[in-house]
């Protein structure tokens, strides 16, 4: 992956705000991101290969999870799926115990950014 050059701007505007994150806007399609210092990213993404995230819960799982609760509520489900979905809601808890939850600090700081006006650059 490329890593992206910082416009002399954007370098300006990281000085300004230290060490906090800073709001910026695709002023093409208007969706906001934040930039982050890798350090506090790599907490709320954790460091890659620390936690094995990846590939251990999908979508995909998650999908066939909810699409077994909503049978089991609106028409029953048999054993076999009974216990396929015992299964999935076991390794949906693991993951979520090996992801942890995010530290406050860091989720109040992302979320006061998000919700900070956007910086654009010209």
């Amino acid at each position: 992956m490329m890593i992206a050059k910082l416009s002399p701007e954007l370098v300006r505007e990281l000085e300004q705000v230290g060490d906090q994150p800073l709001p910026v806007e695709n002023p093409l399609t208007k969706r906001v991101y934040v930039l982050v210092d890798t350090q506090e990213f790599d907490v709320v993404r954790r460091v890659p290969g620390s936690v094995p995230l990846s590939g251990s819960w999908t979508e995909s799982k998650n999908e066939r999870r909810c699409a077994l609760i909503r049978k089991k509520f609106s028409q029953g489900i048999d054993s076999m799926e009974a216990g396929e979905l015992s299964k999935l809601q076991d390794e949906l808890s693991n993951f979520r115990k090996q992801a942890g939850p995010l530290p406050y600090d860091v989720i109040d700081t992302l979320q006061e950014a998000l919700n900070s006006p956007a910086t654009t650059t010209t």
